[in-house]
């Protein structure tokens, strides 16, 4: 990654797939992390099962969008 580049996630070195670069990065990890095991055990699944779902699938997308965002794109690498 270069100094100047803010990107919060990059490419893996080794593998497939992205991962977080910056402190900002595995802080939205940690915070979506801790969301998708709070989320559960806070609303009654039983009186709202649908809440449960839906708001897993509003993390889930809402953490695309940041990683889209704040992605190191091929433009800004360098070898």
């Amino acid at each position: 990654m270069n100094a100047d580049s803010n990107a919060w996630f990059g490419k893996k070195r080794i593998g497939w797939g992205i991962g977080p670069r910056r402190w900002q990065g595995w802080l939205v990890m940690a915070i979506y992390a801790v969301t998708m095991i709070a989320l559960p055990q806070v609303v009654d699944r039983a009186a709202h099962p649908w809440l449960v779902g839906g708001g897993i699938a509003v993390l889930s997308v809402a953490l695309l969008i940041i990683v889209i965002v704040k992605f190191e794109h091929a433009e800004q690498r360098h070898p």
